[in-house]
């Protein structure tokens, strides 16, 4: 039971490494590499392996996402706050539709985008511009408004033990604030109104 908890432990609450997603895909790159497997001549399979542990390999994309979890918070928002999150502009993310992703294909399409041109290039001059009507088009959520505040790492970090605080006193501190607390919360009806709708909007982004 302890192992589990920790599995699913908030990978923000106690940032460090890159988490399951990073390790997973580091096993992945190891293996495509061929570092431990059979290349041929024993002695082309040395030579390889050696030119592998000397190249500097790129760490690759950390992916947190969950469309399955996703669909659990849907299905646990109560009916007054879906109105509310219509009534923003966000009633798009109601019909979000994909139970799954592909996690190759979402490592595929980071390594893709330019960060400073906030563009995916997709190769043979295939360019898509990532902003905010590109967004509006795929999830139907609002296009305009203005930046949040600016807030310093130490603000949000106390913002966050407060609301960890609300949503989940009793495992908050040893575990930080899970989907699941924030499902049964919203379930057993301990969340609701601008709280609810907070921890709703905290697990969706």
């Amino acid at each position: 039971m302890h192992e589990r908890q920790e599995r699913e432990q908030d990978p923000d609450f106690d940032p460090g490494t890159d988490g399951d997603a990073g390790s997973e895909q580091h096993g992945e790159d190891d293996a495509e590499a061929g570092g431990d497997g059979d290349t041929g001549a024993d002695g082309d399979g040395d030579a390889v392996n050696v030119a592998n542990k000397k190249r500097p390999r790129k760490q690759p994309p950390a992916i947190r996402c969950s469309p399955s979890k996703f669909h659990e918070l849907l299905k646990a928002l109560p009916a007054d706050l879906e109105d509310i999150v219509k009534a923003r502009g966000f009633g798009g993310l109601l019909g979000f539709k994909p139970t799954c992703l592909d996690r190759k294909l979402l490592t595929w399409l980071m390594l893709r985008l330019n960060p400073e041109t906030m563009k995916l290039e997709l190769g043979g001059g295939k360019v898509i511009d990532v902003n905010e009507h590109t967004v509006w088009c795929l999830f139907q959520i609002p296009k305009v408004g203005g930046d949040p505040p600016y807030m310093s790492d130490a603000e949000a970090r106390v913002r966050r033990n407060e609301l960890g605080e609300q949503i989940c006193p009793s495992t908050y501190k040893r575990l930080g604030i899970r989907i699941a607390d924030i499902v049964d919360g919203l379930k057993s009806k301990k969340l609701t109104g601008d709280l609810g709708l907070r921890a709703f909007f905290m697990a969706v982004f």
